[in-house]
């Protein structure tokens, strides 16, 4: 996986560009994303990007934690994508960031955005907003919201 600092490589870079959080709507745009990138012949960047969420019930998740369950989301898609599509080659970026904003800027360049319907819980989306529509607004490429 991918620190932030090589983000720019990317810039120019024809790709798809699919973000995940573990979702079920994320593994369903996963597979969109895999079948789009071997039909049009271009990588695959899946990306994780999260940020530490406001305390509920008294329990705040330490940074290292979501970091790890970060990776492992993207571990996962990157898998799910080989194996689906092994002829598309897949890498994989974690960052620490607001989602949509995150996602808006890396598909700079690329030949789509993919992300599913619906993440993370009412709560959190009542905090964060919605990441579809944040994209659907802002990414600077197609975008494609997976139910």
């Amino acid at each position: 996986m991918e620190s932030n600092n090589q983000v720019v490589k990317h810039a120019d870079e024809r790709r798809i560009v699919v973000g995940v959080d573990g979702s079920a709507c994320a593994t369903r745009a996963v597979e969109f994303a895999a079948r789009q990138a071997a039909q049009n012949d271009v990588p695959l960047l899946v990306v994780s990007a999260y940020q530490e969420m406001p305390a509920a019930a008294g329990f705040l998740a330490e940074g290292a934690l979501i970091h790890e369950s970060a990776e492992a989301v993207v571990a996962d898609a990157i898998c799910q994508a080989e194996e689906l599509e092994p002829s598309v080659v897949v890498t994989g970026q974690t960052m620490l960031d607001a989602p949509g904003p995150a996602l808006a800027r890396l598909s700079k360049g690329a030949t789509a955005l993919v992300v599913g319907t619906r993440g993370h819980s009412e709560i959190a989306g009542i905090f964060l907003g919605s990441v579809s529509q944040y994209v659907l607004h802002h990414a600077p490429c197609n975008t494609i919201v997976v139910r």
